[in-house]
């Protein structure tokens, strides 16, 4: 059986029809993402329902399960007195045994002066780090290329309620040589 080809007229519309279907169109396109937005919408709220009180907390004083704070900025100091680089503060902790991590990368331009990094909760010291890299980095770059050394750990705190202060701060064992840090965090996760 042989099909004939289709032949295609041109097709010529009045300016008022064009509007016509333009507008025809337009309003099949708006009820479409009216759908769309609903069943997102449902979606939606239907996942923040299932995640419950995972989700973050809505405000500074709402604390839930996790909160955190980092920088992945290059921050440096030719000072031995403590520089803070980040803060975790702000909300309320419910009484409950919370884990606080840490993490940073370090560098200082000696090869015999230690970098010094601490971990402070109300000005009480968590954590303390004092180490000389061994080797001099002459090719440390502002994006925190070059040579490094990385630090990370955490801590288990029962029985912690109210407001709490977290700080992680830096400095170097020598006024003649710099001591820098990036790419840090810190985090507070409720695990009881």
């Amino acid at each position: 059986m042989a099909t004939s080809p289709i032949v295609s007229a041109p097709v010529t519309a009045s300016s008022t029809e064009i509007e016509e279907l333009n507008l025809t169109l337009r309003e099949l396109i708006e009820q479409k993402d009216a759908q769309i937005r609903a069943l997102l919408a449902d979606e939606t709220a239907r996942l923040d329902s299932a995640v419950g009180n995972l989700a973050a907390p809505s405000a500074p004083d709402a604390f839930e399960r996790y909160q955190y704070v980092r920088s992945a900025a290059v921050s440096s100091t030719n000072s031995t007195g403590w520089q803070r680089k980040l803060n975790l503060n702000g909300f309320e902790l419910p009484l409950g045994t919370y884990r606080i991590g840490w993490a940073y990368r370090y560098n200082n331009t000696s090869n015999n002066t230690d970098f010094l990094g601490r971990l402070l909760m109300n000005g009480e010291e968590l954590f303390r780090h004092a180490q000389t890299p061994n080797e001099q980095s002459r090719t440390f770059l502002k994006d925190g290329l070059g040579q490094y050394q990385h630090v990370s750990g955490f801590d288990v705190i029962e029985n912690l309620s109210g407001t709490v202060d977290f700080d992680l701060e830096y400095a170097t064992g020598d006024r003649k040589h710099t001591a820098s840090i990036w790419k840090a965090v810190l985090e507070l996760r409720r695990i009881a």
